[in-house]
């Protein structure tokens, strides 16, 4: 070869594996190479998911609920009133859903071989182009759910008013409703669930298009998540805001109104995972909505002073 003739340097082809931290977007997917399309998480991840978190939240509620009633750390109080007890319940809770965190984001970033946060789309990136439009959805969303529960037939008193009998209960459980329980919930039901639903419908229907080729593959509708059919989309939301309702029944107890509440928000939640292609997108509105809720709360108690203008 001449000296004076440049190196002829190969294109990397479409089905060459990337290197870590350049996987092909999600925009893309439907274009992708059968390899591609291995769908993460998917129905085993998700049953294996559900099982650390629920195993390490009944160790942490038993192991503070023996502390504190062994130390009697918190008076005299029994058995049953502890079990209502919001200074006990939030904390446990919180380092439960902290600990289960942690574990599940090692054991699927050793099973998947990349980032969690990458694998399940965090893309926080969203947020930080978008927050002032995600900001004014959840806010919005919360004005519209306060007003339309003033016309629905929600009981007068529900389980979940233990939680604000005093001042330093609210400030505790609004923290906690905001910074902790957004981020975990939006973990295990648009995380795992919504789309391993979506995977498993699809396969159970159609299983030949999870691993279409190029050629065979539908154009993208830039309105949502390329990976899924559109039957597999209804299926998912139905059922991953079916299973979050749920998750809220004893706080609400199994009233069917507020039920249908968290039902349509949690549609809502979806949507915006799924449209956005980001998870933190739909965390930031869930934060976003629960904060509005104690603001308002806020404002109406006087600063949480007065709780029995709740009512």
């Amino acid at each position: 070869m001449p000296a004076d003739e440049p190196e002829i340097v190969p294109e990397v082809r479409a089905e060459e594996e990337p290197s870590a931290g350049n996987e092909p977007p999600v925009a893309n997917a439907a274009a992708l190479p059968g390899k591609w399309q291995r769908r993460i998480p998917n129905f085993g991840h998700t049953v294996l998911f559900f099982a650390v978190a629920i195993v390490v939240m009944i160790v942490a509620s038993l192991s503070a609920f023996a502390l504190v009633m062994g130390l009697h750390l918190m008076g005299r109080e029994t058995a049953d009133q502890l079990l209502r007890e919001p200074r006990l319940l939030i904390p446990s809770m919180a380092g439960g859903y902290f600990i289960a965190g942690a574990i599940v984001w090692a054991i699927f970033t050793h099973i998947w071989q990349q980032q969690f946060a990458q694998a399940l789309h965090w893309n926080f990136a969203v947020v930080r182009r978008r927050w002032p439009t995600l900001l004014a959805g959840g806010v919005v969303l919360s004005l519209g759910v306060q007003f339309l529960s003033n016309f629905l037939p929600i009981p007068k008193t529900l389980p979940i008013d233990d939680f604000f009998r005093t001042p330093g209960d609210v400030w505790m459980v609004a923290l906690f409703g905001t910074l902790v329980a957004p981020l975990f919930e939006e973990l295990a039901f648009r995380g795992f669930l919504l789309p391993s639903m979506a995977s498993t419908w699809d396969w159970l229907r159609t299983p030949k298009q999870l691993w279409a080729s190029p050629e065979e593959a539908v154009p993208s509708d830039p309105l949502r998540d390329p990976r899924w059919s559109v039957y597999a989309l209804i299926f998912s939301c139905a059922l991953t805001s079916i299973a979050f309702a749920l998750v809220h029944a004893d706080q609400l107890a199994h009233a069917w109104a507020p039920l249908a509440v968290l039902f349509a928000v949690s549609l809502v939640l979806c949507a915006v995972r799924l449209w956005t292609h980001s998870l933190a997108a739909s965390t930031f509105i869930h934060a976003t909505y629960n904060a509005t809720i104690f603001a308002i709360l806020f404002v109406a108690t006087g600063g949480f002073r007065h709780l029995d203008k709740i009512t």
